[in-house]
């Protein structure tokens, strides 16, 4: 086995070690804050828990429609991001993150606008501050 095939090995470990331990993390997080199926144990809203997945799995990941796509998957937006945004305590992170969750439905064709029903008011000031900024 030459040195190249050992280094591919190698980079190929540490690429599924960390794809396992953002998964971990990533569940961690669904289960103490918005998995549908742990809601009596959910730990309160916290602000920085949204500019955290914002830094690590969006910007971080420069915008990895995989790890998008876990954040979908997971119902982040519908969850978490949705019921707890409120105008004007939103974070800039907070605004961005449900943008990108919308962009992401739509780049998977599926009903992106359902969500919103709930709190009709602020999808048109989100959209007004979102172009502001």
């Amino acid at each position: 086995m030459g040195i190249r095939a050992i280094k591919q090995i190698y980079i190929t470990f540490h690429i599924e070690l960390y794809n396992k331990s953002t998964w971990l993390q990533h569940s961690q997080f669904t289960n103490q804050y918005w998995s549908p199926q742990n809601k009596e144990s959910h730990l309160p809203y916290d602000a920085s828990t949204v500019e955290s997945i914002y830094q690590a799995e969006i910007l971080g990941s420069n915008f990895s429609v995989r790890r998008i796509m876990m954040l979908k998957f997971s119902e982040y937006l519908e969850n978490y991001l949705w019921p707890h945004y409120e105008t004007d305590e939103a974070t800039h992170a907070h605004m961005m993150s449900i943008i990108v969750m919308i962009n992401e439905k739509f780049r998977e064709r599926v009903p992106a606008w359902q969500v919103f029903l709930k709190k009709t008011r602020l999808i048109t000031r989100i959209l007004r501050t979102s172009t502001a900024r």
